[in-house]
């Protein structure tokens, strides 16, 4: 019995042995900071499926070790990845917005030449007549040198959404890889919901890092909220609820939809503030909305766009009564011209560009246009005709 009793204990010694072994060779792989191909450690991993799966049933304590071990090492090594690979996409998006900048705006246009640039000559009804009959065109073209409020271009604004995706192109297929090799090499010794949260700590540091990209994206400029607003709903939409990434980016939306609300709510601040240094012609309200409207449409937008479509109508309400301050507050026009100028501008402008979700204001701005107009010709016409009329009636009376 003494010899048995020994040799067992030899056994247990080469096995606790063999144990160690095991867990240095994974360690061996797993321990040096991985690169952007981690998937070459994985394919390095799944030779010791067997062993890995031995000493899961023979020795469990060291295999928990040894899943714990890659837990930290695989978190290390993503935040390493991914802080680097956000740090290039922000520097490249500081860089290019600073190289326009200097380049192409070193002065500020005046918002009169941008509205000549769009409309043609604004300050006389003569120009309503060419208008109308579609001699005049405003499209996304005609904006795309101009200067926004946030300097940059409709075109610098595509090329942020386009680095945006690709970002979230580089996310998901790295969390895709890694939710798949957790998936089958503990598929026979972690039970499901042990590998989801084992991939929720390893995966831990996406949700940080892309937080911390949106975060200063939109420090830097609130206009950048847009694009990653919209591209994160996007990607939602095409994403399975079960996997990792549908988690993250559902976590970075409520981030991305902060500064959203923000962004608007500061657009919708410089509309109604935006007529302060207006004399006459098209109103600077007028002119910021445009601007808006053709940058965020020209970004990529999913079917589901019902916050885009109330902030354009929060927007529209905000330049509707920015018009009518400004038809009042300046006096090188009637205010009925201005009222006049300024809905017809709008109207041609969404007549030009049919955005969806604005069909009823671009109905309501072709409405206060004629009304205006009548007005005005009621006004400033009806009553010379009137005089005109009563004279002629009096002379045709018979005199008795």
């Amino acid at each position: 019995m003494s010899c048995v009793a020994e040799q067992r204990d030899k056994m247990d010694a080469l096995l606790q042995a063999f144990s160690e072994r095991v867990v240095e060779a994974v360690a061996s792989i797993t321990t040096p900071l991985w690169n952007a191909a981690q998937t070459i450690r994985h394919s390095k991993l799944i030779p010791l499926l067997p062993v890995v799966n031995w000493l899961a049933t023979y020795n469990k304590p060291k295999y928990d070790d040894l899943v714990a071990q890659y837990q930290v090492t695989a978190q290390t090594a993503y935040q390493k990845v991914l802080r680097e690979f956000f740090e290039d996409k922000r520097s490249t998006v500081t860089r290019k917005s600073t190289e326009k900048i200097l380049s192409k705006f070193g002065s500020r246009k005046s918002e009169l030449a941008l509205s000549q640039k769009l409309m043609g000559s604004s300050n006389q009804l003569k120009s309503q007549n060419s208008l109308a009959s579609g001699h005049s065109t405003t499209s996304l073209d005609s904006l795309q040198s101009s200067k926004s409020e946030s300097d940059f271009t409709i075109s610098h604004g595509s090329q942020f959404e386009t680095s945006v995706r690709d970002s979230l192109d580089f996310l998901e297929i790295t969390m895709s890889k890694e939710e798949g090799f957790i998936t089958n090499f503990f598929k026979e010794t972690r039970s499901r919901k042990e590998r989801a949260d084992m991939g929720e700590v390893v995966l831990c540091r996406f949700t940080a890092e892309l937080e911390s990209f949106i975060n200063a994206s939109c420090k830097f400029d609130p206009y950048y909220a847009l694009p990653i607003y919209l591209s994160i709903l996007d990607r939602l939409d095409d994403t399975s609820q079960e996997s990792f990434l549908f988690k993250v980016l559902r976590q970075c939306l409520d981030t991305a939809n902060v500064y959203f609300n923000k962004m608007h709510k500061m657009q919708k601040e410089r509309i109604l503030e935006s007529n302060k240094k207006s004399m006459r012609g098209t109103a600077s309200c007028v002119l910021k909305f445009t601007h808006f409207l053709l940058f965020s449409e020209s970004l990529q937008k999913n079917a589901r766009r019902s916050s885009l479509d109330m902030c354009y109508t929060q927007l529209g309400d905000a330049v509707c009564q920015a018009i009518e301050v400004f038809s009042t507050i300046q006096s090188k026009m009637p205010s009925e011209v201005a009222t006049i100028e300024n809905y017809h501008f709008i109207y041609h402008f969404l007549f030009r560009n049919k955005i969806d979700g604005l069909d009823k204001f671009r109905t309501h701005c072709h409405k206060k246009s004629k009304d205006s107009l009548e007005q005005y010709v009621k006004s400033y016409l009806g009553t010379p005709l009137d005089k005109i009329n009563v004279f002629f009636l009096h002379s045709l009376v018979p005199r008795i």
